[in-house]
């Protein structure tokens, strides 16, 4: 059973998703929502396990991703899922930042189908990408001024450990290695070098290191 913390203003938007995302075409979904807010500061709340947090809504604010960056940071357990189910396009841009306890993250349309939701839901679950085509095209189609101000910004979003992190990977170090020049544990590098690839868009250490190099984080 995939466990979903469900974060929406609206109570009318709360009730449609929850029933999509237990009901599905099937009616067995696999999936069940363990706890419901209008905001992200009612998640304090909640501190029992779960495996997703999707936040609903028209917009989607950087105050709000910081708030989401708080709530995984103080979370106990491991990686947590994040989808974002919205019409604005700038969510995508913040959700690379949203920190490194996110183990996968995805973005929907609100007009999204029970498919489509529970088809993402297990996506991320597994640890995968999940978009809607229309959203992505949207990002992929931006103006070159624009592109570049989404790369600065994801750039920006680099902590300082995780940029710690990315100059020991430019050094080929391997993850205990790294666990051992900054004194913390290997789990937590695993996680850094995470949010490192969701920020860079980078699907191993070879790319990030060069998509960091390309953007001025790091220097060989």
């Amino acid at each position: 059973m995939i466990r979903v913390v469900l974060c929406a203003a609206s109570p009318a938007v709360r009730t449609g998703l929850r029933t999509m995302l237990e009901s599905g075409e099937t009616g067995q979904s696999g999936i069940q929502v363990v706890f419901e807010s209008a905001s992200l500061a009612d998640l304090g709340a909640f501190m029992a396990d779960f495996d997703l947090l999707l936040l609903a809504g028209e917009t989607i604010s950087g105050a709000q991703i910081q708030d989401i960056e708080a709530f995984f940071e103080a979370l106990p357990g491991g990686s947590i899922s994040l989808l974002l189910v919205t019409q604005n396009l700038t969510g995508v841009h913040l959700l690379a930042a949203a920190g490194a306890r996110v183990r996968a993250w995805g973005i929907l349309s609100l007009e999204a189908s029970p498919s489509e939701l529970t088809a993402a839901v297990r996506a991320l679950h597994e640890g995968l990408f999940a978009a809607s085509p229309e959203l992505l095209m949207g990002v992929l189609s931006a103006q070159p001024g624009e592109a570049r101000l989404v790369l600065d910004e994801i750039a920006a979003s680099l902590t300082d450990r995780e940029s710690q992190v990315l100059g020991l990977l430019a050094r080929g170090l391997a993850n205990k290695q790294i666990a051992s020049e900054l004194a913390i544990s290997e789990h937590t590098v695993k996680f850094h070098v995470s949010s490192i690839y969701a920020k860079l868009g980078a699907a191993n250490r070879a790319e990030a290191v060069r998509l960091g190099v390309l953007r001025g984080l790091v220097t060989l």
